[in-house]
């Protein structure tokens, strides 16, 4: 380690992947400049202060002028994403600097022997013998700005807003959930604000190797919800589905097979921990007087860093396995008290503040599909998907008919004509 730190005193690049701008020159311990990629840092640094862009803004314009990145790892994607282009703004390295510490480990507490990483606020930060791709100028006004953008927003009006159908809503083009945005206007003349709040897309997925989504429409929050409302409203107010409800109440659900796959996640994940505990110790038992101790050092790295990848996709896998079971059983709302809500939703409902309405509809509602554009009626919501089994079928010239009876899933299209 004090090895480490003595390269970092130099002025040397101090081991691992090489930052986005530069190749790695491991005999000298460098770095050296990428012009192709310095181009793109510059880029990056530019449209966030002169153009007043934020990260996904100049995500946005990277993707579309066909930037692209160069694949490190087998399953990274080479197009750019938030978090790199925050990575960047805040690297001291393109200013020509060397910081060590940035990243610190630290214990898991309650746990034995589980560390997480995180970043440090005092680490130290020396003159790099690289070669700068910004000046100091351009690196002091980033620095500026991160501070008054980068702190996480405090709502000052609209403190109860919750966006009840982000995420659920699939853009039709990438299939990704829109998010939900804000825009605040202020009255002039009393100085009050006013937030109107949107589903939008953020357009950050491919839909082949040089398009990305581009779907535009900006949707009114309060639209939107009062539709998926009324569907709702327009199901339980029939009184075969009613009859329904009361006879599921009582039914049990079979979580076993999942409960079993996630034993089996578990046991893996265990594994893959175990490994990483091992190779940890054999990092810190590395002599730093062995020849050989970048290219040991690099590649005890590069396998860490697979290990961790690992360990994400196992506990994303165990992550969505529980949200399966608790679709089930119902951590907060269980499928009785479901139903129940249900009955009583033209009562309920509308006394839910908006964090209780967001979490009965994703309870309620696997995804919500929508019409690539507006059809001749105005209607934009295609159809519903249901996360649990719901009998329903309406007349003809009734707004929705869920057509799948007893599944998992229930789908209902929207077919109302007016």
């Amino acid at each position: 380690m004090e090895g480490r730190r003595q390269k970092a005193r130099e002025g040397k690049w101090n081991g691992g992947q090489a930052p986005f701008g530069y190749t790695l020159d491991s005999k000298n311990s460098t770095l050296i400049v990428n012009p192709e990629e310095a181009e793109i840092v510059r880029i990056i640094f530019s449209k966030f202060i002169n153009e007043g862009m934020g990260a996904d803004s100049i995500c946005d314009y990277l993707n579309q002028h066909g930037y692209t990145k160069k694949k490190v790892k087998k399953n990274e994607i080479n197009y750019f994403g938030r978090s790199l282009i925050m990575k960047i703004l805040d690297n001291p390295v393109y200013v020509g600097k060397i910081a060590y510490g940035r990243i610190a480990t630290e214990k898991v507490k309650g746990s034995r022997d589980e560390y997480k990483r995180v970043r440090a606020d005092d680490y130290m930060l020396v003159d790099g013998i690289h070669e700068a791709i910004i000046d100091q100028e351009t690196w002091e006004a980033t620095k500026l700005k991160r501070l008054e953008t980068g702190k996480r927003w405090v709502k000052t009006h609209s403190l109860d807003h919750e966006h009840i159908l982000s995420g659920l809503i699939k853009c039709p083009i990438c299939g990704t959930g829109l998010i939900g945005t804000l825009r605040r206007r202020k009255n002039k003349k009393s100085g009050e604000y006013k937030d109107d709040f949107y589903y939008k897309c953020l357009h950050r997925k491919k839909i082949d190797e040089t398009h990305f989504c581009n779907f535009r429409l900006v949707l009114s929050q309060d639209e939107i919800n009062s539709q998926v409302e009324e569907i709702i409203l327009d199901m339980v107010a029939d009184p075969e589905f009613k009859d329904y409800m009361v006879r599921k109440i009582d039914e049990k659900v079979d979580v076993s097979s999942l409960e079993t796959e996630s034993e089996q996640v578990r046991e893996q994940l265990r594994q893959v921990m175990g490994a990483k505990k091992k190779l940890t110790e054999m990092l810190d038992r590395l002599d730093v007087n062995d020849k050989h101790y970048d290219r040991k050092y690099q590649d005890m790295h590069d396998r860490l860093d697979i290990l961790y990848d690992r360990i994400s996709e196992l506990e994303d896998m165990i992550a969505d396995i529980e949200v399966k079971i608790s679709g089930a059983y119902g951590e907060k709302i269980t499928a009785n008290q479901l139903y129940k809500v249900l009955l009583n939703f033209d009562k309920m409902y509308y006394k839910m503040t908006d964090l209780e309405k967001k979490q009965f509809m994703r309870d309620f509602i696997e995804e919500i599909e929508l019409y690539p554009e507006r059809q001749d009626d105005g209607r934009i919501l295609k159809q519903l998907s249901l996360g649990f089994p719901v009998f329903y079928e309406g007349s003809e010239g009734d707004q929705i008919r869920l057509l799948k009876q007893n599944t998992v899933e229930t789908i209902a299209l929207l077919q109302k004509s007016n």
